[in-house]
């Protein structure tokens, strides 16, 4: 909790999202060690968030459009 990809990563079931504190670090990290299956589920899951969210093509789409949307403004105080 507390990060700015919990709410992404808790949604997609690409991980554990629990509070910073020690026991419930230590408990989401046991039930990993102990899980082989839960383990590969969040890889695959984390690998396909990471694609969709935070390719290279993604974020550079997302940039241009804040330019353009930065640059569209912009015009309106100028004239």
């Amino acid at each position: 909790e507390g990060v700015a990809v919990s709410e992404d990563v808790g949604e997609s079931d690409a991980g554990m999202v629990v509070k910073a504190e020690a026991q419930p670090l230590c408990e989401a990290m046991g039930r990993l060690l102990e899980d082989a299956a839960l383990r590969e589920r969040f890889s695959v899951s984390a690998k396909k968030l990471a694609k969709e969210r935070f390719s290279l093509d993604t974020m550079g789409a997302a940039l241009k459009k804040l330019y353009e949307n930065i640059v569209s403004r912009g015009k309106g105080l100028n004239g």
